[in-house]
């Protein structure tokens, strides 16, 4: 071989080494990126998880909220029947008696006023007799 091939051999194989030498460092950076695109993707994943439990949580929240009120509503409208049939036994008239307030503001007028009737036993049922 000639100088000159010879050089331009050693020339041509230096590039190649500092070609080789930047595209292994491109691969190293490559893969740190990669690595770094996982890790924000595991992390993503994982707040996207995180964010779907709270939500369920707020709707089991908000389911409960909304059975607490229903069974609060239907607690009140028992009472409220319960105290109208009191009253009605007892011949106190219940007004408009659309809530349970309504009602013991009819029972405490009559009784206030000592309308308030009893029942007694008789042998032909029961008679009411008024209570003073």
């Amino acid at each position: 071989m000639s100088d000159d091939c010879e050089r331009r051999y050693v020339d041509d194989m230096a590039e190649a080494a500092a070609r080789i030498a930047e595209l292994e460092a491109d691969a190293v950076d490559l893969a740190g990126s990669m690595r770094r695109f996982a890790e924000r993707a595991v992390m993503a994943e994982a707040e996207r998880d995180n964010l779907a439990l709270k939500l369920s949580l707020a709707l089991k929240r908000a389911n409960n909220a909304e059975a607490e009120r229903y069974n609060a509503e239907a607690e009140r409208y028992r009472l409220r029947e319960r105290l109208a049939a009191l009253m009605i036994r007892h011949s106190i008239a219940t007004g408009h008696g659309d809530t349970a307030d309504d009602l013991l503001g009819e029972l405490d007028g009559h009784l206030s006023r000592g309308e308030a009737l009893a029942y007694r036993s008789t042998p032909h049922g029961p008679a009411k007799k008024p209570i003073r």
